[in-house]
């Protein structure tokens, strides 16, 4: 059985708090298991407060704090959550050819040119990027972001990259680049061997 006495006499700071907090004790314990609160007021003036009546106490009200219950949700298959989960792709932020730049003019008496492409975010999964010169594909479609073209032949190119659906139909499209390559030929004489 718990007591708290306060004196009229002695209201001590320390005894108040002390009261104070035993009774905020009662309150929890009291919301938590349905018990109640008593107080009455002993022969030698007393207020006495308790959990066990007594046949001159009253039953202090203590009320009771707020609570919340979330609401229940039916359980979802993994098929529904990801299904939610799935944003739609619309398009890339940065699709560009970063090499060879516009209008580059590019000697390579091998033919070679390397083509690098800047895509973000990152490639989808269900995507590829394909290489096309002069408006035709050049080597496979796929995840790769860099090319290198060999035995090209002179002159002026139009480079352009285009992402692939899974339909492998053209999904997005970058900005054409138009480089310019040189290479010798067998055709025009050498300048330093006609001295």
């Amino acid at each position: 059985m718990l007591i708290c006495q306060m004196t009229p006499n002695n209201y001590r700071f320390s005894n108040l708090l002390t009261c104070m907090l035993i009774l905020l004790g009662l309150a929890g314990v009291v919301n938590s298991v349905n018990a109640e609160v008593y107080t009455w007021v002993d022969e030698q003036g007393l207020r006495i407060y308790s959990d066990k009546p007594n046949p001159t106490a009253e039953i202090v009200e203590v009320k009771s704090l707020p609570t919340y219950q979330a609401p229940k949700t039916a359980p979802q298959s993994n098929a529904e959550a990801k299904e939610k989960v799935e944003i739609t792709f619309t398009q890339y932020d940065v699709l560009v050819l970063k090499t060879p730049e516009q209008d580059e003019i590019i000697r390579s008496n091998q033919g070679n040119i390397t083509v690098i492409a800047t895509v973000h975010p990152d490639l989808q999964d269900d995507h590829q990027l394909q290489l096309m010169m002069d408006g035709k594909p050049v080597l496979e479609a796929g995840k790769q972001t860099g090319w290198q073209l060999n035995n090209v032949n002179r002159g002026e190119h139009q480079l352009q990259v285009l992402v692939l659906d899974e339909a492998g139909q053209t999904f997005q499209t970058s900005d054409s680049v138009t480089v310019h390559l040189k290479r010798h030929s067998i055709l025009l004489p050498n300048p330093k061997l006609k001295q």
